[in-house]
């Protein structure tokens, strides 16, 4: 059947059989799948995302390195801290919220350039985040060209309806400095990265987003880099950073 058009120019969509219609999303998908890349790429994801961690906990990281402590005693000392246990209950549900929306704006740029990378990739999982006594990409990564690491406030944020309170905040702050260790290798200006992190949650169906016009416009322009306010950017939540002097008191115990 020969596709036709009708009076008003346009295509009359009863001539088009499957063939082409699915060629025609084929060559849609494509286009979008380019578009999300040229978007945004792999480093900058990682750099804004690591820029954060910084920006909202380095007052815990910095005693830890200067004690030479390991994550998981920093976590330790910053619990006694009632305080501190009482802030993070209540600013993480909102973090993370916020993180998520974080991820789902680049979910599809960033899967995409792993997906399209020619390199060995392996993704970590089984717990919430790797041992903070080993360094995975120090064993794994003689193996494997990128490792791919869970965000580690996504994994721990559910946990508060079934754990106690304290002891979520715990594993949340172990694992959260546990993951700004691995920021120089993850922002190391090596092809392919050595490691990434990833938001791990499903990305957004090209059969939901191809056909929504906005979807070219998204992809080029991430609502994180929009005018808009951006859950990255400072200021938007309550920032668990503001109580950097009852932390910083806490944690004095750690620094000889």
């Amino acid at each position: 059947m020969a596709i036709r058009l009708r009076p008003d120019g346009l295509v009359d969509p009863t001539t088009v059989d499957g063939r082409i219609r699915a060629m025609t999303l084929a060559i849609r998908a494509f286009a979008y799948r380019e578009d999300s890349k040229k978007s945004v790429s792999l480093q900058k994801i990682r750099s804004v995302y690591f820029d954060f961690l910084f920006r909202e906990f380095d007052f815990l990281y910095k005693p830890m390195v200067k004690a030479d402590a390991t994550p998981a005693q920093a976590a330790a000392v910053a619990v006694r801290n009632d305080e501190l246990v009482k802030h993070c209950t209540k600013a993480l549900p909102e973090l993370a919220e916020g993180i998520r929306e974080f991820w789902s704006s680049v979910s599809d740029p960033a899967a995409f350039h792993l997906q399209d990378g020619q390199q060995f990739k392996a993704t970590f999982s089984g717990d919430l985040f790797p041992a903070h006594w080993e360094n995975v990409v120090s064993t794994a990564g003689l193996y494997i060209d990128t490792i791919v690491l869970p965000c580690p406030i996504l994994k721990i944020a559910p946990l508060f309806e079934a754990l106690p309170a304290k002891q979520v905040v715990e594993l949340f702050i172990k694992h959260v400095l546990n993951a700004m260790t691995y920021r120089d290798i993850a922002l190391a200006e090596i092809e392919p990265p050595l490691v990434v992190i990833s938001h791990r949650l499903c990305t957004k169906s090209l059969e939901t987003s191809i056909p929504v016009e906005s979807a070219a416009i998204n992809a080029r322009r991430p609502r994180w880099q929009s005018g808009m306010n951006s859950p990255m950017q400072p200021g938007i939540w309550l920032p668990i950073s503001s109580l950097k002097p009852a932390a910083a008191g806490a944690l004095e115990s750690m620094i000889a």
